[in-house]
Formats: structure tokens, sequence, C-alpha cells
């Protein structure tokens, strides 16, 4: 942007700083700031709340045009030293809705330092029962652990009474992120739902019976707490700032626990992997990097809408999100002969990466999905047909449950519905790799 320009821009604020946040006076430098909010949402801590107009009227205040600068990338340093002002703890608190661990009211599990799963204080193991009757809310690890990292109280008896009161009743996972409130807010949204795509995906590899029963009771909320800079450390603490957030897919993890266990390790690399990319700085990024990362971050929950569409049994449709998600991520254009590019594309990143596949297989995998895609898209014929369902039968009543299980004779010798399985596992295979 040329020196002449912004300067005018600066002047024109400094004798009303209404043109930076009222439609009706800003005139004809819109434009400009419309480029001011696109520029900071590249950052890799942002807010577009009212905190920025105060830090933009505070910069052009005190802005000084300083000889051989480029005014307006001095403008946006200074804009990103401010953000970096405002910047505090963020805990993200995920229900883990039917997980069942044998975790005692003072255990938790530490995936890494910034994600840890604690204890249910709802239904325990009943030989604690006594003792959890002497544990102050206070007291508790979860509320000890808000303490000590956003300096407030977890008020576990507001979210039960006013909030939602089934939140406690699994397991609870906390994201600890140091960003702007407004920035978490925004991506905590596709992190509940990567956390959840995740432990599917998981559990999915290792094929074993689901622990849940068929008994859900489950959190509709998530929640995202956080308190203001430079808050005193030492008690008695506030109860902080906290919001609920209802989860935009099923909140039901329909999984076996020991495998859950055993796939923490990995859990704990895609998910750090997942909240990382969704805080970077998008400034230091080429354009194709940036593309991978966004391609990436939307496959991982295209692949929850497929696994939550094949619990409900509804397997074309499920097909047909898979077969977009490769698309997404290997296929730069529409056109002819996608089948083909898709299987090249496909053998070259597993040769590429060192990752074993037959050839003859990943042939009938693909060719198997094109064929039942375009049955489905353009002649409507399903390749698969609804089963009678028994009254104790819940397999495909419940979305989130884990597919294939529990399914009808017809539909275990239904070729499909084994082409299907493998592109579960083919995708999942892809997504622990492409980036």
């Amino acid at each position: 942007m040329e020196n002449k320009l912004f300067e005018n821009f600066i002047q024109a604020v400094k004798q009303d700083n209404r043109i930076l946040y009222d439609y009706t006076v800003s005139g004809k430098y819109e434009e400009i700031i419309k480029k001011i909010y696109e520029d900071v949402e590249k950052f890799d801590a942002y807010t577009l709340t009212g905190q920025l107009q105060d830090i933009l009227i505070k910069i052009v205040k005190n802005y000084v045009f300083l000889p051989k600068t480029n005014y307006y990338n001095k403008f946006l340093e200074l804009i990103y030293e401010e953000l970096q002002k405002i910047i505090v703890n963020n805990i993200i608190i995920v229900p883990l809705n039917n997980l069942n661990l044998s975790l005692n009211y003072n255990d938790y599990l530490e995936i890494n330092s910034n994600i840890k799963i604690f204890s249910n204080l709802e239904f325990m193991n009943i030989k604690n029962i006594g003792k959890l009757k002497k544990i102050k809310e206070k007291d508790s690890l979860l509320n000890q652990y808000f303490q000590k990292n956003i300096h407030a109280n977890l008020s576990r008896s507001h979210i039960l009474t006013v909030k939602e009161h089934n939140f406690f009743n699994y397991p609870q996972m906390t994201i600890l992120i140091k960003n702007i409130p407004f920035k978490v807010w925004l991506e905590a949204v596709k992190i509940t739902e990567a956390v959840y795509s995740f432990i599917r995906m998981l559990d999915m590899e290792i094929d074993e019976q689901p622990d849940d029963k068929g008994k859900f009771s489950i959190s509709q909320k998530y929640g995202v707490y956080y308190n203001l800079p430079n808050v005193s450390k030492e008690p008695p603490f506030t109860e902080g700032y906290g919001y609920s957030f209802i989860f935009t897919f099923s909140p039901i993890l329909s999984i076996n626990n020991k495998g859950f266990i055993n796939n923490l390790e990995k859990l704990n690399i895609l998910l750090t992997k997942y909240i990382n990319y969704c805080f970077i700085n998008k400034n230091k990024y080429d354009k194709s990097t940036l593309n991978k990362i966004d391609k990436w971050l939307n496959a991982v929950l295209l692949f929850n809408s497929a696994y939550e569409l094949a619990s409900k049994e509804k397997y074309d449709t499920a097909n047909l999100i898979l077969l977009s998600l490769l698309e997404s991520l290997f296929l730069k254009n529409s056109g002819s002969k996608k089948q083909d590019q898709l299987f090249n594309a496909l053998l070259s990143f597993f040769t590429n990466n060192n990752m074993e596949i037959k050839q003859k297989e990943l042939d009938k995998i693909i060719s198997e999905t094109y064929k039942s895609r375009s049955k489905f898209l353009h002649e409507g014929i399903s390749s698969v047909y609804p089963n009678p369902k028994y009254n104790n039968d819940i397999q495909g009543i419940y979305s989130g449950m884990k597919p294939f299980f529990h399914i009808s004779v017809a539909d275990y010798f239904n070729n499909f519905v084994e082409n299907l399985k493998n592109l579960f596992h083919l995708t999942i295979n892809i997504l622990k790799n492409y980036i």
C-alpha cells in the first residue's frame, strides 16, 4: 500500500475514529479497513471484537510517520504487538461421552503437558463413593488444574445447574491453549470435533468390540474457560470467564476402552498436530502449504461426518463423503478420469511415504467406490437396503455408534459394505500420514 494513501487514512482517522468501525462514515477508506481486518486474521493470535477497535484507535492516536518505513506494514507490526498483550491461558474442556476409564477421584491421564483427561466425579467406582462425599468442589483435581492455569475456579455446581446437568457424567479432556479467547472460541469448534474424529479413527483400526453396551448418557456441550490478563495468581480465586457451546456433531464415543488407552501416544501426535495448525501465523507460510494444511484440517472433520453416517447405516452417503475427502486431498481440479487420477495419486502417496499398499487391492477399493458412488449419485440406486430391527437391536439407530458391528447377515456378505470398511481404513492411514 502506498505510503501517501495510508498517511491520508491515518490523518482522517485521527480526526474521526468512527471511520474504523462505522461503515456509514468509512467512505473511501472502507477498502483499507477491510484489508486491515483480512491481514489481522492471518495472525496466529487475533480478535475481531471491540478489543481490536480499541487497539486500532490507540495505535492511530500515537502513530508516528518514520522516514524510509512502509507505513502500512509498520501499522500491522504495532497491531500484532498489542494483540500479544491480551493473550491468556484458555482451557477447552471436552466431555468424553461414554468413555469409561478406571480412574479414581484423584487420578488423571496426561496425554501431554497441555492435554489431560480427568476422572468423572458422577459415575466413579463404587468403592470410592465414601471418599468422594468428603471432597469439596474446590479441592477436586480438575478445579486445582483450573486454579493453577487460569487462576480461577471451575464452578462445577453452576455448570450442572445452569448449563449442562450431564457435563460431568464422563471423563473430561482439558486442552490448554495460550491465545486470545476470541481466537480459541473459533478454533474450539474444529478442535472438539477433531478430538472425537481422531479417537474414532484409532479405534476403528483396532477393530475391537466397543464397550458402550448401548447405554448413552451424554453431555451436549463443551466449554471454553479463561481469565483476564494480569490477574492474581494467588487465592482467593474468582470464577473467571466461561462459555458453553453446543457440539456440532454426535457426542457419542462408542469405542473399546482398552484400545483407547493403548492409543494415547498416537492420539497425542495427531491431536497436537491439529491444534498447532489451528494457530499458525499464516504470514509465515506460502499459499501452497496453507492450502495443504487447510485441506487436512477439513478432511479430519469430513471423516467424522462419514463415520457418523456409517454408524446410522447410511453407507451410500458415507461412501460419498470419504471419496470427496480423498479427492479434496489429492485431485487439483475437476474433469474426466478422476478415478485414474486418484488411483495414481494414492499409489504415489504410499510410495513416497514408504507405506505398504498392494496395487491390486488399492485398485479394487477405488474402482468399487466410484462404481457405487455413480450408481447412487446418478441413478439413485443404493448398494444396501434397510433391514428389520429387533427391539434390542440398537446398531444403526444412534449417530456416533461404532460402524459395522452387529450388522445383518445380508450386509456382512455385501461386497459394498466390505469395500466401504476397507475405504475407511485406507482413509485413516492417509489422514495419519498426509501432513
